[in-house]
């Protein structure tokens, strides 16, 4: 057993976000925007993770690399997620909206809202 999988039961919803241009998925809750990291060590996971929030930041908050960085390291909470699949190991980075500007947010669920 490499494992603990459990069942359960809940809706998903797929938006495919052309407009984005995003080269991996983001997962979105109501709470948090949520980027994901995979590599052969935990390291390479959080750095991946960590690149991808700071991409994503960069582009819709509009402010620059240097910033996103700083914010990432106050606001941005960074789990493992995967460690025992090997050779992969998981991180997952949670923006909280709470703290971005609501215009921002509103913008991604506005767009949902319109499939």
């Amino acid at each position: 057993m490499t494992a603990i999988e459990t069942s359960m039961n809940g809706i998903i919803q797929l938006t495919v976000r052309k407009d984005l241009k995003l080269t991996v998925p983001i997962a979105e809750t109501p709470t948090d925007f949520i980027t994901m990291g995979f590599g052969s060590t935990l390291d390479d996971a959080f750095e991946m993770a960590l690149h991808q929030m700071i991409d994503f930041i960069e582009r819709f908050v509009g402010i620059s690399a240097e910033e996103v960085y700083v914010l990432c390291s106050l606001a941005v909470n960074f789990h493992i997620t995967q460690v025992v699949n090997s050779p992969q190991k998981g991180v997952h980075g949670l923006l909280p909206k709470s703290i971005l500007p609501s215009a921002i947010v509103d913008s991604f669920l506005s767009y949902r809202d319109q499939d």
